[in-house]
């Protein structure tokens, strides 16, 4: 995927995230959720309801794939990874362990089978009214600003949908002066779009008329059909920038999705 794709791609989920779709475009009616202000009395009420979200949305084991692609568009890596969010003794806490499939050892013999090398990291541990960093609106979420050990800033932006999920995750790297010294800025490193699944679905869906044919081969390993919820339209809202120095509530630009004809899956001109 190439900038302006990714750019697009974050602008969806921002959208999906903390926006609504403008209703009467033609009257110019329109309805915007406002986040209920931080006050003491309703603290304990968010801390709950955002428990709540990641609980109903994240909990369980995914697994997906992860390609990376630098500042210019150009492909970094491409990897399979296992991640389960599952919950720890006592079930209070929620653990984030992600698998990555880092290669793979091919067997010296016919009858014996090819063996593949993971490694296992624990991202997070979350729990109500311990969740720094992490902001939910329904089926989306958004972590960071985070520091990884080696100085990285990173951020991330995810929207489930039934049984998939879509993530996108930016990491700035810190850039040093040639005389040497602390870091002097952040630039971006690399974006990943991480495709998930989950590895238990549902034991039952409701059933849906797809909108477009089903595809074959990888792609429908990741493919659900249209729930309906129109994407379509003028989108209008606001946003919570959370600090130290409380909640921030800012009116975002309007952002118009329309259908375009395009290239899919090589056939030119399919909407």
């Amino acid at each position: 995927p190439q900038p302006d794709a990714m750019a697009a791609i974050l602008a969806v989920l921002l959208c999906a995230c903390s926006a609504v779709r403008s209703a009467g475009m033609r009257t110019g009616a329109r309805v915007v959720p406002r986040a209920r202000p931080m006050a003491l009395g309703n603290a304990a009420e968010l801390e709950r309801s955002q428990w709540e979200l990641l609980l109903a949305h994240h909990e369980g084991f995914w697994k997906g794939v992860w390609e990376s692609v630098d500042a210019n568009g150009a492909p970094i890596d491409e990897l399979e990874a296992d991640s389960a969010w599952v919950r720890g003794k006592g079930g209070d806490t929620l653990i984030q362990v992600n698998t990555y499939f880092v290669g793979s050892v091919r067997a010296n013999c016919e009858v014996c089978q090819d063996s593949v090398q993971a490694r296992q990291l624990q991202v997070g541990s979350y729990a109500c009214g311990q969740m720094p960093g992490v902001r939910l609106a329904g089926r989306g979420v958004a972590f960071g600003p985070r520091v990884t050990k080696r100085g990285a800033l990173t951020a991330e932006v995810g929207l489930r949908d039934g049984a998939s999920r879509l993530r996108v995750l930016f990491a700035y790297e810190p850039r040093y002066a040639p005389s040497g010294g602390p870091p002097t800025s952040l630039a971006l490193g690399r974006v990943t779009l991480i495709r998930e699944a989950l590895d238990r679905p549902p034991l039952r869906e409701e059933p849906r008329e797809a909108s477009v044919a089903r595809p074959s081969g990888a792609a429908a390993d990741f493919w659900r059909e249209n729930d309906g919820t129109p994407l379509l339209g003028l989108w209008r809202g606001e946003r919570a920038v959370h600090s130290a120095d409380g909640v921030r509530h800012e009116t975002v630009s309007p952002m118009h999705l329309r259908a375009c004809r395009c290239a899919v899956g090589g056939a030119a001109g399919a909407e």
